[in-house]
This record gives structure tokens, C-alpha cells and sequence, in this order.
């Protein structure tokens, strides 16, 4: 890997403030004022230098949105490592899933004026296609809002795109992964309006109806639609780019810090990941959100720009994510090309909020430098916590052994004037009082309260919609399996699990993806001995998935116990002779036993 040049990457105070109206002072202290997920009043925050280093990240390009106007945007570092050259205010970020939020504005229009239905049967607008029926839409019809709000049952999470060179699909081959597609077809395999569940091919499927719809290409249709009206004077959905706009397009790098072969991929499913924007379009973007949804935009009106973000189901609504931060509205949506992050958040009704963009694939940065100007701004919801004293009732009554489910417990514990939650094989983590009777932890953003009934703590976990996630208060007597497991071993916790399978074989705590995971997390922290009993027992309950005992082989080879290992792993090939870790893991081993490099010690 080519180093990063220093000189360019990192000399931010050369690049100059972009858009007027935020004093320099301001953007200086948004530049010193990154935050982690949970500050506590006293904490020294970190520079974007430091953390755009930490990070390895080529470019940062920021707007700040403040009084429904942009008040600043800054870019910073190299638009591409290799040839050096310096980002700029014209610099061209691919936004990934942000993309999403801008084809629903677009979407919407069309429903404002009747081209398209947010409730009909989607295949009595779609012409030059058609979502194949099934035994679950028998039951009921994918519709726009299904698509939007990604609760249609369909395939396809999210795209990969195609490198330079590569032959491109057409949106129909995409979606029925022919020709030269290289994902999935999209197809319903759940009952439409049942729940959410993320997927980019519904938006590819929105895409073909917009284009049905209008019979315009797709780019031109949302220049017509959103962004010459916004005055989004820099973004596009060409893919591929063309030579013009071409020239100010950044180069992406991948998580493991390496090039996007050929510098950028293309995105035919230009609705879910297509948009080559910057931060200060973005922002526009948002602002005009913002406009509609108080009836001041001369582009979308008020009515139809309270159906992106009214809540379909749960967070999400027709376009937009939704939360809450100190009960106070946002609405916005992250975005991953390869090589790309960007990240839109903006208050519902108080005109502020922020866009990032970057050419890695590092979105924490984008998170951290979010909460710091969202704390320089004094955004609801990002002060940081106030530093306070455990009283002297809740070091009484909080300690103890909760239940977090059928499966596994945890301890709060209190360590002097401290309360600290325990999970097995995990370190401790301070509990921080922040008044109000809520907890915070460094390492989680969800705070914890207690309840207390005739002397005896109830834990909650506060999710972003203020509900509670409750655990019970566990009897002095009363064991969960994992604890069974972890102090007696696993024949004495194997009937303890069958018994729990046979009471509850839908409990999600005892399904083969918990037990699985939580399997091989301990094995991780080189907790063998109970990860390799929790794997038996889940080869014990899930006998016809070779998964569970390619898991068991797989823990025995990390402790280099390969006897163990090979046998495990041909368990997992008699029931499926293609599960292609198992194949792969036992000729490595035996490539590895010909060369007599194998360490095959006692077991």
C-alpha cells in the first residue's frame, strides 16, 4: 500500500472555510472537538487530524446545516492518495445508501402529482417488468411505500457495485441476476407490510418504476425532479460518470486501507447507491426536507414531505431513518459504496444538522465528528453527560445477577463508591451515573435505568425510542444454563439447554444463530473451554446443520488441536459434503499433515 502524503493529507488550516456564516473560532473547535459515543463532562475530545490519521482516511468533506441555511463546508486532505491531489469544494463523493433518501424525494413528487401510487400493486405501474408472484404476495401486494420503507419481503440487502472494466447490467438484469449482475434476483420471500427488513433491491425495483413511469432515463428524470430544483448544482446519478465530471471524482479506499481497483465502482441501482454528490449538495438536500416539512419549499409540499419521514415501521420511514436524541425528532440515513461513507442527520422542525462524506470505508470517523458538531452547536441530545456521584441506595440495591435471556445472565457489581455491569468473558464496564436515574457505559450509546419494588432492582436498557428492554432480578438460587455451563461443564448443562429447547424451540436465545455466535465470541476472548462446550451443545440440539459442528471444528483448529479439528469438521461434511468451510478447512489439513507441519498433541 502507497503511504499517505502527509503534507497534502493532513494540512487542514490551509483549506479555507467554503460557505460563509460560521465564524472560524466555530470550525476550530468542530476540528478539535471529535466525540466517542459517550462523553462524559471532562473528557478531552480528539482532533479531526488525529482521527483522520487514526483512521487512515484520504478525505473529509463537511457542510454544517444552522437556521435551515449551510453555515459551513470544509473539505479536507487528498482526492486520490496515489496522484496526490488535494480534495476540494468540487470534489465528487459517491453517497451510497444516502442515495435512498434522495430517490424517495423523487418518488414522492410523483406520487404529488399522480404519475405514481404509494399503496396500489406495484405490477399495475411497472411496464417493462415484473415483480414475479408467489405464495407470499398471494397474501398481500408489494406497494411504493413497501419499497421506500423497506418492508416489502424483498431480497437483496445492498450492492457491490462494478469495477472499472467490468461489463454493467442493465436495471431488469439486476433485478432478475442475469447477464452480467452480480447479486441475487430480487424476489418477495415474506409476506409484503410484515416488518421491516433493509433492501437496496427495492429501491432498484422503485428505480424501474419511476423510469416506467416518466419514460425518462433515471438521471435525467432526478435532475428534473430534485436536484436542479434543490440546487444540487454538483450531483449526479450518471453511472458511469463522464469524463467532465469524471475529473473531480475522489478515489475510494476499502476498509483494509487499500484502492477501489480502478479508482471507483459503478452502480446501475442508481436509486439505492448511484447519487456523486458533496456534503454541501447534501446539505441542501436536507434543508429543503427541512422547508417542506414547515410548508416553506416551492419543490415538495408539506403534506407528501411528512409521508418520508412518518414512521412506517419502527425507525424507518419512506426514505429516511428516523430517531430520537433526548426525545428531541431527526431524520437521516448513512450510506457505504466501495470506498465511500457518507452520513446526512438533520432535525426534524429546528433547521440544523450536518453531512460527512468520505472516500473510505471508516464510518466511525463520520460518527465522531457528527456528535462534535452537533455539541459545538448545542443539538439536542449531544451535550455530553454530566459527571455524578452513585448514590448511596442505588450501591445497595442495584448489585446482583440479572437475567438477560433464557440463556444468559449478568452481574451488576459494586466496586467501592462504583456499579460496574459484568457480562461472562467480557471486561467490566463502568456505570456512569448521568442524573435523571439513568447509567451510561463508555462502549454502548443505550442508557440503563433502574426500577426498585419492595427492595428488589429491576434493570431496563432505554432503546431510541424511550422503551425499555427489561431484566429481571435473578433469586440467590437460580442459575441461567451459561452459568451452568461455564462452573459445571457440559454434560451437566446439556440437559439444561434440551430442557429449554423443548419449552421454548423458538426462544431466540436458544436458536443455532445465538448459541453459534455467542460460541464462537467466546472462543474469540480464548474462552475455549465453555465456547467448545456451548458448540456441542448446539450440535446436540441442531444435529442437521453442519454449521454447528464446522463451528466446533473450527474452535479446536484455533487451539491447535487438529486431530479434534478434522474430526469435527468431516461431523459437518457427512451432513452437508459441500459446506464449503469444512471442505476448505479439511484439505488444508491435510496438505498441512503431508507436510508434516500439524501439531497433533494429546486432545
Amino acid at each position: 500500500m502507497k503511504p499517505m502524503p502527509n503534507s497534502l493529507l493532513f494540512l487542514l488550516a490551509a483549506v479555507p472555510v467554503l460557505a460563509a456564516g460560521a465564524p472560524p473560532d466555530r470550525i476550530t473547535r468542530i476540528e478539535h472537538g471529535l466525540r466517542p459515543a459517550v462523553t462524559i463532562e471532562g473528557d478531552t475530545p480528539w482532533t479531526l487530524e488525529e482521527r483522520m490519521r487514526h483512521y487512515e482516511v484520504p478525505a473529509v468533506s463537511i457542510a454544517v446545516i444552522q437556521d435551515f441555511k449551510v453555515v459551513a463546508y470544509r473539505v479536507y486532505g487528498v482526492a486520490d492518495r496515489e496522484t496526490g491531489e488535494n480534495a476540494t469544494g468540487d470534489t465528487l463523493f459517491q453517497a451510497g445508501s444516502v442515495s435512498k433518501p434522495v430517490a424517495a424525494f423523487g418518488a414522492m413528487q410523483m406520487v404529488a402529482t399522480g404519475k405514481l401510487m404509494l399503496d396500489g400493486n406495484i405490477n399495475d405501474t411497472l411496464k417493462s417488468w415484473e415483480l414475479p408472484d408467489n405464495q407470499f404476495t398471494k397474501e398481500a401486494k408489494v406497494t411504493l411505500t413497501h419499497l421506500l420503507a423497506h418492508t416489502g419481503g424483498l431480497t437483496v440487502h445492498g450492492f457491490p457495485g462494478y469495477a472499472v472494466g467490468e461489463d454493467v447490467p442493465t436495471t431488469i438484469q439486476v433485478l432478475d441476476g442475469s447477464g452480467p449482475a452480480n447479486t441475487d434476483p430480487v424476489r418477495v420471500d415474506k409476506v409484503p407490510g410484515e416488518g421491516y427488513r433493509y433492501a437496496g433491491g427495492g429501491y432498484t425495483i422503485a428505480q424501474l418504476m419511476m423510469v416506467d413511469a416518466a419514460g425518462k432515463p433515471f438521471p435525467a428524470l432526478m435532475d428534473e425532479l430534485v436536484l436542479k430544483p434543490v440546487g444540487m448544482e454538483r450531483s449526479t446519478f450518471l453511472n458511469p460518470l463522464p469524463p467532465k465530471l469524471l475529473k473531480h471524482a475522489a478515489a475510494g479506499y476499502l476498509p483494509d486501507h487499500s484502492a477501489v481497483e480502478g479508482k471507483r465502482h459503478t452502480y446501475p441501482e442508481m436509486a439505492a447507491a448511484g447519487l456523486w454528490t458533496t456534503a454541501e449538495d447534501l446539505a441542501r438536500f436536507a434543508i429543503e426536507v427541512q422547508l417542506a416539512l414547515r410548508g416553506d419549499s416551492d419543490v415538495l409540499d408539506r403534506a407528501t414531505a411528512e409521508k418520508l419521514v412518518e414512521p412506517v415501521t419502527g425507525g424507518y420511514g419512506r426514505g429516511f431513518g428516523l430517531s430520537r436524541r433526548d426525545r428531541a425528532p431527526y431524520f437521516g440515513h448513512n450510506g457505504w459504496d466501495a470506498g465511500f461513507c457518507a452520513s446526512l442527520t438533520a432535525h426534524r422542525t429546528a433547521g440544523y444538522g450536518a453531512v460527512v462524506m468520505i472516500n473510505s470505508n471508516h464510518p466511525q470517523l463520520m460518527d465522531e465528528i457528527i456528535r462534535g458538531i452537533g455539541e459545538e452547536y448545542g443539538w439536542a441530545g449531544y451535550a455530553p453527560y454530566p459527571k455524578l456521584e452513585v448514590q448511596q441506595a442505588a450501591l445497595e440495591l442495584y448489585p446482583g445477577r440479572y437475567r438477560y435471556n433464557a440463556e444468559l445472565a449478568f452481574t451488576i457489581e459494586r466496586r467501592g463508591d462504583r456499579l460496574f455491569i459484568h457480562y461472562f468473558g467480557e471486561e467490566a464496564q463502568e456505570l456512569h451515573n448521568v442524573g435523571n436515574g439513568r447509567y451510561v457505559r463508555r462502549e454502548r450509546t443505550a442508557p440503563i435505568t433502574f426500577t426498585v419494588e419492595d427492595s428488589v432492582a429491576t434493570f431496563h436498557f432505554v432503546t431510541g425510542d424511550d422503551s425499555r428492554q427489561t431484566h429481571q432480578r435473578m433469586a440467590d438460587d437460580e442459575r441461567a444454563p451459561r452459568e451452568i455451563l461455564v462452573a459445571e461443564g457440559y454434560e451437566k448443562a446439556l440437559p439444561v439447554y434440551r430442557k429449554l429447547f423443548e419449552q421454548s424451540p423458538d426462544d431466540p436465545a436458544i436458536s443455532e444463530r445465538w448459541l453459534n455466535g455467542q460460541g464462537l465470541g467466546m472462543a474469540a476472548g480464548e474462552l475455549y473451554e465453555p465456547a467448545i462446550g456451548l458448540l456441542r451443545i448446539a450440535t446436540e440440539l441442531y444435529p442437521d446443520s453442519a454449521n454447528t459442528y464446522d463451528s466446533v471444528g473450527y474452535v479446536y483448529r484455533q487451539m491447535g488441536l487438529h486431530d479434534s479439528a478434522m474430526m469435527w469438521y468431516r461431523k459437518s461434511l457427512e451432513v452437508d459434503p459441500e459446506f464449503p468451510s469444512a471442505v476448505e478447512a479439511v484439505a488444508e489439513l491435510e496438505a498441512e499433515r503431508e507436510a508434516g507441519v500439524a501439531n497433533c498433541g494429546a486432545d
